[in-house]
């Protein structure tokens, strides 16, 4: 069984290759689509054999409710689906093919379309408007920063994902804990890009990326993640609330500093004091 996944993996960049053509020389002759264009990893360029397709498909005005009714056929004509995942109503379904990729794909009409980081060196593969293509243009002139709502946000989540975590080992919900503590963790993960002035394309609170090759974290830090892993062991969870303390406050002080506010630090200390 291992050896067959082996193979299947060793294929999976063709397969991937043949999935996305099929599904360009499909919308590319649709008259209402008007642009279509790739981000994440594989619109980036720092994509690995797994990784998937996220295609973005520009539709013209009052055509979009249309295109989401008809989402799922339009993704089974690119190949052969196996399951499908999304709400009826969301712009967007993601479509698991039967060779182990999975394509995501988002609907839009243009003028939903605004400048973001998020779109920094996209992929336009279909512009005959130029839409796309301008809006990357402007994406690209914007720099990554951070603002005091941002960092202020982030200590927030860190207290209650911090006491949560502890409730959760008091009554026994240890599943329930470790849900908690892998989202204080990645908390810290995720400032740590901010530190060093980088843009983490991931939503909270998607591991994706952090901990693979290609990582903006040093080895260092990867070390501390692997430290901070624990299992269904109350006191173990605990502990590790404790080693992630100092890190926070550490980064906490960095990181107020960098946007002009005040650390807290009193208020940083009382609030763990009531758990550790």
């Amino acid at each position: 069984m291992g050896f067959k996944c082996k193979e299947r993996d060793l294929a999976l960049p063709n397969e991937r290759k043949k999935l996305l053509e099929a599904a360009l020389k499909d919308l590319e002759v649709d008259p209402n689509v008007i642009g279509i264009y790739e981000d994440g990893s594989l619109g980036r360029g720092d994509y690995d054999p797994y990784s998937d397709i996220d295609l973005h498909i520009v539709v013209k005005p009052r055509t979009k409710q249309d295109f989401i009714a008809e989402k799922k056929e339009r993704a089974s004509n690119w190949g052969n689906v196996l399951f499908y995942e999304g709400s009826g109503g969301a712009p967007y379904i993601v479509s698991h093919y039967d060779c182990f990729v999975k394509i995501d794909s988002w609907y839009h009409e243009a003028s939903e379309l605004q400048p973001s980081i998020w779109l920094k060196d996209v992929k336009a593969y279909y512009d005959p408007e130029h839409i796309v293509n301008n809006v990357i243009s402007q994406s690209n002139k914007i720099s990554f920063s951070v603002t005091a709502e941002d960092i202020r946000y982030w200590r927030e989540k860190v207290f209650a994902y911090a006491h949560e975590t502890y409730r959760a080992t008091r009554r026994n919900e240890l599943n329930y804990a470790l849900d908690n503590l892998s989202s204080l963790k990645w908390l810290i993960a995720s400032s740590w890009y901010t530190e060093k002035n980088e843009h983490l394309y991931n939503s909270y609170p998607v591991w994706s990326k952090i901990d693979r090759e290609g990582t903006v974290l040093s080895t260092e830090q990867l070390k501390i993640l692997a430290i901070w892993d624990c299992n269904r062991d109350s006191e173990k969870i605990l502990q590790t609330i404790a080693a992630i303390y100092p890190e926070f406050l550490r980064l906490n002080k960095i990181l107020s500093k960098k946007v002009g506010i005040e650390e807290d630090n009193n208020l940083c200390v009382r609030v763990f004091e009531l758990i550790l």
